[in-house]
Order: C-alpha cells, then structure tokens, then sequence
C-alpha cells in the first residue's frame, strides 16, 4: 500500500502489516501522512512478513495512547522498516524480534524519533547510515545497545558519539573512505598494520582482508591476532584486531563485559580488582565491601555499587519463551538475577551453552521443549519480559542438573492476559525417567494479566507434593492479578527432569520461566558456644532469621519448669544472646541446664 496523501481520519487500534503467513508492506512517500492515533502497528506478526517504508512522508504511531512498534513479532515472523527520508514517529516503545525470526530497523536517511527501545532479539539490528535516531527516554541503555551489536553503523559507514540534549540523545553516523571495498575504513587499517601515515598504501589496505573482499586471494577472512573474531568483526566492534586480550564485546581486555561498564560507568574506565559497593548503594558513598570486585560483578551482570546486588551461585535461569530476550544488566525473578538464558538465544536442545547465574557455564546440562511458543508485548520491566512470552500446553526436558538437591521455580502467566478469560485452569506434573514426582496439581489463572506500567507482584506457595500445593495454594494461587506467578518445589533430587503444562479448563497452561536453585545444606538446630562469666550466661546457636526462640531451664534433665528469656528473635543463620540469671532459679544451684526451643 502507497500513502502518498494525507489520510484525513486518525486511525485507532492496532495495525497488523504481514500476519499469520501473509505479506504485507506500506510505503509513506512525499507527500504522504498516516496516524494510528490510539494503537499501534504490527511490522510482521505471527508468521506474516510485514515492510514499512518511510520514503519522504510522515509516519506516526501510538500519538495519544503512547503505543508501541512492533518488528517481527510471534513465531516465524519476519519485520523490517525502513527510513530513507521523511520522519518516524513513535511515542511508544519499538520492539524488534520479539520472537519472530528476525526483525530489522534500517536508518538511512530522515528522522526516526522513538520513546525508547523495547525489547531487542537475539538478532535484532539497528543500521544506521544517513539520517538521525532519536531516543527520548533513554530506556535500555543505548551505549549498551551501540556495544552489544545491536545498534550499529551501515557498512562504509562509522556512527558518530551520541549528542545528549538533556531531553533526548541523537545518534547518527558518518560515511567514511574504504578504497579496497573491504569494509574497514583506510584510515583505521593504517593505523593498525601500516604506518600510521595517511594516505594508506594498497600494501597497508591489503593485509586487512574480509571474504568477498575483491583483492582477496583466497576465500578465507583474516585474523591478525588470532584470537576468534576476524578483522572485520574486530573493526564494527572497535577493539584491536593485533591484541588478543582486545576482543569486541570487550575492547579495553580487562575481562569485564563493555555493554556492563558502560551501564554502570559510562565509560571503560572500570578497574577489575575495585570493590565499590556503599551502603547506600550510589557511587562516591560509605564504603560496604560485598566481597565481590568489579570483575565478578560484570561477570554476574550485578550492581558493582550495591551490596545486596552480589554474584548468587547455584542458580540456573531460562526464560523458555525467548521472546522478550533479558539482556545481559537486566534483572529478573524473585531473587532478582542477571545472567539469564534465553530460548531464542540456545540451541534446543543444548549441551553447551547454557550458564549459571555467575556466568559460568552449566556443563553437560541440557535443555529442550515440545509444544508451542507464544508471546505478547515484551516491553517495560525486565520482569515483565521474562514473562511476557511462555510455552503452552507443552514439555520442558531437563538433563543433567548438576546440583544433588534443588528447588524448582516455575513462572507462569500470560496467556490470560491476552485472550482476558477468567477461570482458566493450568495444570503442572513434574516425572523422571517415566516415573512420577509430584501429582499433577491445579493453578487458577482467573485475572492473570499484566497492567501498564505495574512491576509484577511474585505471589508463591510452595509445593514438594499434591497435598502441599493444595494446603498452601488451595488449588489456586492467590494475588492482585498483576502478574509474575509463579510456585516452588523443593527437595527434588533428579538429575534429569520433565515438566508438563496441560490445561484443565480455558485458555492454554503457560509456563514462561524456570530457575533451578541449588538446595542449602540442613544446618541442624544446635547450641555452637556457651560462656558463663559470673552471673552472665552467653549461648550462641544455629538460627533461623526473623524466628523467635525461648531458652529453658532445668536441674535434673527431665523437668524443663521455666525459662531465662522468650521472644529472642534472630536475624540471621547465628544468633547470640547474653542473659542475666541473677535471681533466677538456677542461681546458686550446684548443676542446671539449658536448652532452646522455637516459639
């Protein structure tokens, strides 16, 4: 479809260009103006191909609810839109593969002026050549965007530093000279494997190559330092193609991620060995060392300044949907994690690349689905995101957990806040090798659905059978329908599990998440120290934090009569407290005993 005019009435809802195995494309050209004036707009959804050109005219979305763009959306989905003149407007959020195969926003010219970006899939690009983007509410962090890759510049072009306003950051590129076609520019090839000197000699042009380069003699890329990124690549990511410590994603070779300094710093600048965290959690305040330095802290993806934002071992998190992908700062589930897996991002099923919640990889864990992915708008908190997508009524294989004893964390939602239904039932079974865990249990979804702009509220009871879900869940779980649902099975010790979502009544059982938390070791309930100095009894015992004890006494062991002291609450794995006995009924006595028992 060609706009070439003003279209006279504002369009309200929501446009779906390409959907459901169909193609489809606008091209606003000079001259030509459409408004979705209350909706948003679907680049290719759910199987469909969908192009917007913008070749010269005006393209708003989302001008009075604040809507969003969405670039290959649902499975199997394919988005691109293109901006070689005229202005982009959308006063919402842009998405881009939110679980489609793949999704593209190409900047080449004009003005593409955004809210912020939403979500961004594992292949998402941003390309910028002419023109300017304009993000006015910074939201994912778009100097994390620039140095993960997902935001870039065209090839024969380098993007220029991003100008802050103090309203909106604007970001363009410049075209640079590139006399061999090879996709570096002359000047950067020079200084790394020539002399420095300017113009650079077809000498120096030629020991940088890239496959397809005409001047190539053979079909292979060139990689000066032998680390795994070619030339190339060490090129668009701006690290040093003769430093292998020097790699893109890490340009300054410190072993700390770029896209986490720039988040956190604002720059390289971080030293790896510093432990910066305050008590009140913002640069330059009271020192409170974690114990974790800047190293571990990039690694985990925590807040190198707050001291309850610290590495957490033991943790394996998969976002199974895949859509709304959580980037590597993002912070997600009821222990609030960083270092999450993302469907979309691993192979399925994987025996490789799946990580732990520090980084590390998970070895010899696999992980694969059967059933159907599904998705709805993966925008605001990165909570939101991860359950924003989910699969339905279908089987998560787990093998190889490589922890003894573990709970198990199951998020789910969803689907009920898309189709709005209430008393949809989901049910959940967990087996082994064939063999029964848990019996299946019930979860009412009746009012699971997010609200704008409302963080999830993680409503949980915890479950090691049918009797328990039941007990504590009554068969439904509890909350203000804001979302983030999700139940816990503690104790379970195989290796190798199965997870089975079935519907028992309405819309399809989702489950969007999983995390597999490594059980604590059993403390056992005991008094570790003792010290009697004059009429001051000091116990120190094995505790449980925000649990109330009392501490009894006797003379023979087998009559406990009284106590020294009730309502001691711990705060804490140990507690210590000193009693005064003076005048009690072990005063004086020649033998007398204690001991301390939960109130």
């Amino acid at each position: 479809m060609v706009i070439d005019s003003v279209i006279p009435n504002e369009t309200g809802g929501w446009a779906n260009i390409g959907d459901g195995a169909q193609t489809g494309s606008i091209d606003v050209q000079t001259g030509g103006s459409l408004t979705f004036k209350q909706g948003g707009v679907w680049a290719g959804r759910n199987g469909g191909d969908g192009t917007i050109t913008v070749s010269g005219g005006t393209l708003n979305i989302g001008m009075s609810g604040g809507n969003n763009l969405q670039i290959g959306q649902g499975s199997n989905a394919d988005g691109v839109v293109r901006v070689t003149a005229g202005t982009l407007f959308v006063n919402g959020n842009v998405t881009i593969q939110n679980g489609g195969t793949s999704g593209a926003l190409d900047v080449e010219g004009g003005v593409v002026d955004i809210n912020q970006f939403g979500a961004l899939g594992p292949v998402a690009k941003v390309t910028i050549t002419g023109g300017m983007l304009i993000v006015r509410n910074e939201g994912y962090n778009l100097q994390a965007l620039i140095a993960s890759g997902k935001v870039v510049a065209g090839s024969g072009y380098s993007l220029n530093d991003i100008v802050n306003t103090g309203t909106q950051l604007e970001l363009t590129a410049t075209e640079f000279a590139d006399s061999d076609a090879d996709g570096m520019e002359d000047t950067w090839e020079d200084l790394h494997f020539g002399d420095g000197v300017a113009p650079a000699t077809p000498a120096e042009l030629a020991f940088a190559e890239d496959n397809g380069d005409p001047d190539d003699g053979d079909a292979s890329e060139t990689n000066n330092d032998t680390d795994i990124f070619t030339d190339l690549q060490e090129f668009l990511a701006g690290s040093d193609p003769n430093d292998t410590a020097s790699v893109p994603g890490d340009i300054d070779g410190d072993g700390m991620k770029d896209s986490w300094e720039l988040a956190f710093f604002g720059d390289l600048s971080a030293v790896p060995g510093d432990d910066l965290d305050t008590e009140d959690g913002t640069p330059g305040g009271t020192p409170a060392p974690d114990g974790f330095n800047n190293l571990a802290e990039s690694k985990a993806g925590t807040d190198p300044y707050d001291p309850d934002s610290a590495p957490i071992a033991g943790l394996i998190s998969i976002n199974v949907g895949g859509n709304g992908a959580l980037e590597l700062i993002d912070t997600a589930g009821i222990q609030g994690v960083t270092n999450w897996n993302n469907l979309s991002g691993i192979a399925n099923p994987t025996t490789s690349n799946l990580i732990d919640s520090l980084g590390d990889p998970a070895t010899g864990m696999t992980f694969a689905i059967t059933g159907g992915n599904n998705s709805f708008n993966a925008l605001g908190t990165s909570d939101k995101r991860m359950i924003s997508s989910w699969v339905q009524n279908g089987t998560v294989n787990l093998t190889g957990i490589p922890y003894s004893t573990y709970d198990l964390i199951i998020y789910y939602d969803s689907w009920a806040q898309v189709s709005n239904q209430n008393n949809s039932i989901a049910e959940y079974a967990l087996s082994s090798g064939g063999g029964a865990i848990t019996s299946v249990w019930g979860v009412n979804q009746k009012d699971f659905r997010l609200e704008p702009n409302v963080d999830p509220d993680y409503d949980e009871f915890t479950a090691t059978s049918l009797a328990d879900a039941q007990a504590q869940g009554g068969g439904s779980a509890s909350g203000d329908g804001d979302g983030g649902y999700h139940l816990i099975v503690t104790g379970l010790t195989a290796s190798d599990l199965d997870i089975v979502a079935s519907t028992v009544e309405g819309t399809p059982a989702s489950i969007c998440a999983i995390q597999i938390r490594e059980a604590e070791p059993a403390v056992a309930f005991k008094i570790t120290s003792f010290s009697l100095d004059g009429k001051m009894l000091t116990l120190t015992w094995n505790s449980v934090a925000n649990q109330s004890y009392i501490v009894k006494y006797s003379t023979d062991l087998a009559t406990w009569p009284g106590d020294l002291g009730d309502g001691i609450f711990a705060s804490g794995p140990s507690h210590t407290e000193t009693l005064d006995i003076t005048g009690s009924a072990v005063d004086g006595a020649a033998d007398w005993f204690v001991r301390i028992e939960e109130e």
